[in-house]
């Protein structure tokens, strides 16, 4: 910076920006609720649901370094999200 101090990055979090993404989506939405992870298909129920899972508050604590437990949680749903597809 102008300063000549070190600019600090926050370490990226793949699995905050696939929550992020896939709420969003609505064959997310449908495989959430279809698998009995939420009760509507809406955002805020699967976000409710989500929190429910992983065991957080809000999404962007995926990104705490001190929650690998929300993390590994978030990649096992993926993986089963993913897995749900016949390509």
């Amino acid at each position: 910076d102008e300063h000549q101090q070190p600019v600090v990055r926050k370490k990226h979090c793949a699995q905050l920006t696939q929550a992020g993404m896939l709420v969003g989506q609505q064959t997310f939405r449908d495989w959430m609720q279809s698998n009995n992870y939420s009760s509507g298909t809406d955002e805020q129920s699967v976000l409710d649901g989500l929190y429910k899972i992983l065991g957080v508050t809000s999404r962007a604590q995926l990104a705490d370094p001190d929650r690998q437990d929300a993390r590994d949680k978030w990649d096992n749903l993926y993986k089963s999200f993913v897995g749900s597809f016949d390509f």
